[in-house]
């Protein structure tokens, strides 16, 4: 199967890249948008933790002349957490895609306090998304209106399973376009089965599967994805790199790499096509 062939067109919908107030990036921005349209890819969403970076991605765009980078926002708490003026107003700056909380997530920072290295650190518990009934708390559903009014897509970040559950049942009952984010990966808090992620697929949900999450340390074969896209079906999944670490391969290069492994074990080349071009766009630009 012919790998440039695969990467012409083909969108990241998940990359983190420089500058970040926190971490190493192994690329900055302009040095993406550079590789990735070299390679031929059609758009990389990139992603900061910190701040909106659909004004980054304008910017750089203009530099490269190609519209190959697309904005997004996280609702973490350097935003203002559940804040819908901060959705309002990326949407207006282009941003495509709002993640739920990430970094402030309740389930990333009790995962994380597991690891005796941040034990200590902070007495932040984390930005709910839901109340002590099981509800949308207010703000949450305020973001909804904006997400759904101006076609975006709502990407469930790293908040817990019962949390998914709760939002996934409001905004695919709203036709919203809605992302699982890298559901079925251990490591982010998370426990979902496939039968949960099935029952949302059949709802109208997309899943996504992470490249990062073969890398060390976490290591999940390229061959549990594969069977996992064969078994939710290919028409509701997504496949990214989620790669921008220092210390793994840069995203453009990883994404060529994610092509050949899922290639490798068995993915074919119409799946490959769903999973990282059709469907990407779609949610990116459909309306």
């Amino acid at each position: 199967m012919n790998m440039g062939k695969l990467m012409l067109d083909s969108i990241d919908l998940h990359v983190h890249c420089g500058p970040d107030a926190f971490v190493e990036r192994s690329v900055d921005a302009l040095q993406l948008a550079q590789q990735a349209s070299e390679s031929g890819m059609k758009h990389v969403v990139i992603k900061s933790h910190q701040f909106c970076t659909a004004p980054l991605a304008s910017m750089i765009n203009k530099i490269v002349n190609k519209p190959v980078l697309v904005g997004s926002l996280v609702l973490n708490a350097s935003v203002g957490g559940l804040n819908p003026e901060a959705v309002r107003v990326a949407s207006k700056e282009g941003a495509r895609i709002i993640w739920l909380p990430t970094t402030s997530a309740k389930a990333d920072i009790e995962a994380r306090s597991r690891n005796k290295e941040h034990k200590g650190k902070s007495e932040f518990s984390g930005i709910p998304v839901i109340n002590v009934d099981g509800n949308l708390v207010p703000e949450l559903k305020e973001i909804l209106e904006i997400v759904k009014a101006h076609g975006l897509v709502l990407a469930t970040g790293h908040i817990s399973v019962p949390e998914i559950m709760a939002v996934a049942k409001e905004s695919l009952g709203q036709r919203i376009k809605t992302i699982l984010t890298h559901p079925l990966t251990k490591g982010f808090g998370q426990s979902f089965s496939v039968e949960q992620a099935q029952d949302l697929v059949n709802k109208g949900a997309f899943v996504e599967f992470c490249f990062n999450s073969c890398m060390p340390p976490m290591r999940m074969s390229p061959l549990e994805i594969v069977n996992l896209i064969k078994t939710l079906g290919a028409d509701h999944c997504l496949l990214s790199t989620d790669l921008g670490q220092a210390y793994n391969p840069p995203p453009t290069e990883g994404f060529r790499m994610m092509l050949s492994q899922m290639v490798r074990f068995g993915l074919s080349e119409i799946e490959l096509e769903k999973v990282v071009k059709i469907n990407p766009d779609y949610l990116l630009f459909s309306k």
